[in-house]
C-alpha cells in the first residue's frame, strides 16, 4: 500500500530526497504541458464554437470541450514527452546524469540511446493523456449534472457549487486515473532503462503472465488524480464566479 511503500523509501532508498528525484523535468514538463493543454483547449473550444455556430455550441458544449481538450492534450503530451522520459530515468536512478540534474539527464539519454529516445514513449503517453482527458470531462459532466438534477438548489450557493465541483472532480479524477494507468505503466517501463522500447515493455508484460502488475502504482495515482482534478474544477468554478463569467462563456 501507499503507506508501506513510503516508509520503505524513507528507510531503505535514500530518505525524503528520493521523493524529489526528477523534480526538475517534472516541473518544467508539467508547466509546458499545462500551458499548452489549458491554453490550447480554450483556443480550440472558441474556434470550434465559431465554426459550428452558437446554437450547436449551446446544445453540445461538453463534446466540443472534450474534442478541444483531446487535441490540445495530444499536442501538449507530444511536446512534454521528452521531459517525462528524462524524469522516469532520474526516478529509477538517482545518479542519472552529471550531478543528477535535468540537463545532465538529457545529455546522458541522448548519448546512450540517441535523440529518438526522447519520444520513444510518445504513443502510450498520448494514449494515457487522451484517455485521462476523456474520462475527466465526461465523468465530471455526468456526476455534476446528476447532483444538480437531484438538488437544483445547489446552483444558488457558491459553497455548495464548489462542493459539487469537489465531489464530481474526485470521482472524475479517480476514473481518469484508472483508464489512463495502463498507458502510464507502459510509458514508464519503456523509459526506465537504456535500450527499452514500448514494444519490449509490452512483450515483457505479456511474457511475464503477471497481468495484474499493470496496476502497479495505481493506488497513489488514484489519490493524485482525484485530488488534482477536484482542485482544478474547484479553482475553475471559483474563478468563474469571482469574475462573473457565465458557464457558456
Amino acid at each position: 500500500n501507499i503507506f508501506d511503500a513510503s516508509v520503505k523509501v524513507l528507510r531503505d532508498e535514500g530518505g525524503i530526497k528520493t521523493f524529489v528525484n526528477g523534480f526538475q523535468p517534472e516541473t518544467l514538463g508539467s508547466g509546458i504541458y499545462g500551458f499548452l493543454s489549458f491554453g490550447g483547449t480554450e483556443i480550440l473550444r472558441r474556434t470550434c464554437t465559431s465554426v459550428v455556430g452558437p446554437v450547436v455550441a449551446l446544445q453540445y458544449p461538453v463534446p466540443i470541450l472534450v474534442v478541444s481538450s483531446c487535441l490540445a492534450s495530444a499536442v501538449a503530451a507530444a511536446v512534454s514527452c521528452p521531459f517525462q522520459a528524462v524524469k522516469v530515468r532520474m526516478v529509477a536512478d538517482e545518479n542519472y546524469g552529471p550531478g543528477a540534474n535535468m540537463v545532465g539527464g538529457f545529455q546522458r539519454l541522448i548519448r546512450e540511446d540517441g535523440p529518438g529516445a526522447l519520444i520513444q514513449g510518445v504513443t502510450p503517453f498520448l494514449v494515457k493523456d487522451i484517455t485521462f482527458v476523456l474520462s475527466k470531462f465526461s465523468v465530471f459532466d455526468v456526476v455534476s449534472k446528476y447532483i444538480y438534477f437531484s438538488y437544483p438548489q445547489f446552483r444558488e450557493d457558491l459553497q455548495l457549487t464548489l462542493l459539487v465541483s469537489l465531489v464530481s472532480g474526485i470521482v472524475a479524477g479517480v476514473c481518469a486515473a484508472v483508464t489512463s494507468h495502463p498507458g502510464d505503466y507502459l510509458f514508464s517501463k519503456a523509459n526506465e532503462r537504456s535500450g527499452a522500447t514500448v514494444l519490449s515493455a509490452w512483450n515483457d508484460y505479456i511474457e511475464s503472465e503477471d497481468y495484474a502488475k499493470i496496476l502497479t502504482g495505481l493506488a497513489p495515482r488514484l489519490v493524485y488524480g482525484g485530488l488534482l482534478i477536484a482542485l482544478q474544477f474547484c479553482i475553475y468554478d471559483y474563478c468563474r464566479v469571482l469574475f462573473h463569467v457565465s458557464p457558456g462563456e
